[in-house]
């Protein structure tokens, strides 16, 4: 399955959530996102680029569509955790675990 957000429509849609996480300077591009998802897994990555508190798989996605260097990222609920990661499934399939219940592998498209 795809996902795409605009964080404009986002925003104008009262979400009180995203209205905090938008850019007022953020790119086109930024705002502007296409995502895959696969739910219940995992990209497993030992050095995350960085690791961010998130509310939503949504948050995790907007923030993930403002840094340059994220290609992908692993929300989990459990712990309300955003990873942001510099690979992808693409190039590191061998590194997706799935039966992680509550995780959610976003990669940019």
């Amino acid at each position: 399955p795809y996902f795409f957000f605009s964080t404009e429509t986002l925003y104008w849609n009262g979400s009180p959530r995203i209205e905090n996480d938008v850019n007022p300077n953020a790119t086109h591009e930024q705002r502007h996102t296409l995502f895959t998802i696969k739910e219940n897994c995992l990209l497993l990555d030992r050095n995350p680029l960085s690791v961010k508190a998130v509310e939503s798989s949504v948050s995790c996605a907007l923030r993930c569509a403002r840094e340059k260097r994220c290609k992908s990222a692993n929300f989990v609920s459990g712990d309300k955790s955003c990873s942001f990661l510099d690979k992808t499934q693409t190039l590191h399939a061998h590194l997706v675990e799935c039966g992680h219940v509550g995780a959610v592998y976003l990669k940019k498209v």
